[in-house]
């Protein structure tokens, strides 16, 4: 065995609590690519709280309880790179995922994150169709079907079915809840007692793009033909969901995206959903677009925010992308701007908040008060040294906590003459 082979087996049998223990922690908390990793961690500045806490208060009881929609259903985290943009948005959809689960308030919401939308629409559409995945839309777009195609059971098997030789048993079997809750399922067992398929399709689509009890879901056949592509199987004999919004042509591209969205968003409401919070990530390298490309970005933020208020959009943009979107569309930028968190960089106060949020988060017990692993003239170096770059500073902590575990001497707090050997 090779000296490098003995260093190697070391360090995989080492345990991790011995290894951070003479430093009060059970890990490394400090991402070492400083990604939004440990969604949890409250931010930094309580101003934030209270700007998170009415956009979704102001968004969802809007959306529940007023059919007028006017105000603007949008919240825009603007900051540098690297200054936790993304760790925030991933915060507030776990915040939303965790509210809309509690049985104790009336919250039903979904969420769909969008990393990198590129400059189409399109995109943005089919990564939401995926985030609320295959299995599940189709049932729901089967929920906004069925019970107006049963409300008479006995008239169903009329109007389906050439012979009237159909016992109760029969006609309870293809009701039972296990049938009649799977569209697949469901179609099979009619296909098989002979039942007129080609009307039963024609009926599913009007009842997808005529209004039943004030509730249209679609009036566009082709947007109704798509869904029932999905929970049909001989409507369309590819699933793929490029499928789905690959009709779109680029005359209508804007067009039909809204009319698609807004009536997605219609199912979500016919299953009991309140809002649908969609979180586009990333329009970093905006400010360099020119041309189509940058007309096109413009297109995709005016679908899904200019447009309409049935859906919550929180957006993240550095500040020189959102200044680009100002001269080609004053309009858009007001909206950007209407409702807006600004993420600063940190100072001695914000920083500690932040290191102390990971560090809790490693301690050897939560009994104990927060390890104090970093000298406050550390601290000071650090944020000077990463000009108070969020992400910056979390790989400089990484970086030094790795080297205090590798050292056999070193002093806790550790203290700033450990930067003269990290290579930052």
């Amino acid at each position: 065995m090779n000296t490098f082979q003995q260093s190697l087996i070391g360090k995989l049998n080492e345990n991790p609590e011995d290894r951070y223990a003479k430093l009060g922690l059970k890990f490394n908390p400090f991402p070492a690519a400083a990604i939004a990793q440990f969604t949890h961690l409250d931010p930094v500045d309580s101003d934030i709280f209270e700007k998170i806490g009415y956009f979704i208060t102001n968004t969802y009881k809007k959306n529940v309880n007023d059919g007028n929609i006017g105000d603007y259903a949008g919240l825009t985290i603007v900051g540098s790179y690297g200054s936790g943009k993304t760790h925030l948005m991933k915060y507030i959809e776990r915040q939303i995922n965790d509210i809309s689960i509690n049985k104790s308030v009336d919250f039903s919401s979904l969420t769909a994150f969008i990393d990198r939308p590129e400059e189409k629409p399109l995109n943005i559409i089919t990564k939401i169709i995926e985030d609320l995945q295959p299995d599940n839309l189709r049932r729901m777009i089967w929920y906004c079907i069925y019970p107006y195609l049963i409300s008479n059971k006995d008239s169903f098997f009329e109007t389906y079915f050439k012979t009237s030789l159909f016992t109760d048993t029969d006609k309870e079997e293809l009701f039972r809840p296990e049938i009649l809750g799977n569209p697949l399922v469901f179609y099979e067992k009619v296909k098989r007692l002979r039942g007129n398929i080609n009307k039963l399709f024609e009926d599913c689509q009007n009842i997808l793009t005529h209004s039943n009890h004030d509730f249209q879901i679609t009036n566009d056949i082709s947007i109704a033909q798509r869904y029932l592509g999905l929970i049909f199987p001989e409507k369309a004999p590819n699933h793929n969901w490029e499928v789905l919004t690959g009709y779109v042509t680029t005359k209508d591209v804007q067009n039909k995206e809204f009319l698609f969205l807004k009536s997605l968003v219609k199912i979500l409401q016919k299953n009991g959903y309140g809002m649908l919070y969609v979180f586009i990530d990333e329009f970093e390298n905006f400010a360099t677009l020119k041309g189509a490309k940058l007309t096109n970005y413009i297109n995709t933020l005016s679908t899904m925010i200019n447009k309409e208020r049935n859906w919550a959009v929180i957006t993240s943009i550095t500040q020189d992308a959102l200044q680009a979107i100002k001269p080609e569309s004053p309009q858009l930028f007001d909206r950007l701007v209407s409702v807006e968190i600004k993420l600063n960089s940190l100072n001695m106060e914000t920083g500690k908040r932040m290191i102390d949020n990971y560090l809790n988060f490693a301690k050897k017990s939560s009994e104990v008060e927060t390890p104090n692993v970093f000298s406050e003239l550390l601290l000071t170096e650090m944020i000077r040294k990463t000009e108070g770059n969020a992400r910056g500073l979390i790989k400089l902590c990484n970086k030094v906590i790795e080297k205090a575990a590798d050292s056999k001497n070193f002093q806790i707090p550790i203290q700033s003459e450990i930067l003269a050997d990290i290579n930052f």
